[in-house]
């Protein structure tokens, strides 16, 4: 999951398709995530980066990308990139 908003929602899918919700955040949205692996990537009006923990996917095999905005593409290219490092698919 991209960001917080419909954060229950989102749970709610992970759990019925027995996928792990893993929480992805941008940095200028919360204070400097620890522990964490990020992508950074270009913006119309600068540069910015999205993190996930470095153990957030860590045995799972599956993951679904769950984004509510319209937007470029860019932050969802950047989180599929991220979560390409692990071991998982994305559905």
């Amino acid at each position: 999951r991209i960001e917080s908003t419909n954060f229950i929602i989102v749970l709610g899918i992970a759990h019925k398709l027995d996928v792990i919700f893993a929480h992805l955040r941008k940095s200028d949205n919360t204070p400097k995530p620890l522990n964490t692996l990020r992508v950074d990537y270009d913006l119309e009006y600068g540069l910015t980066e999205i993190h996930i923990h470095k153990n957030n996917l860590d045995g799972f095999k599956n993951a679904l990308i769950v984004y509510d905005l319209l937007e470029t593409g860019k932050t969802r290219r950047s989180a599929i990139k991220l979560i390409n490092r692990f071991d998982t698919k994305i559905l």
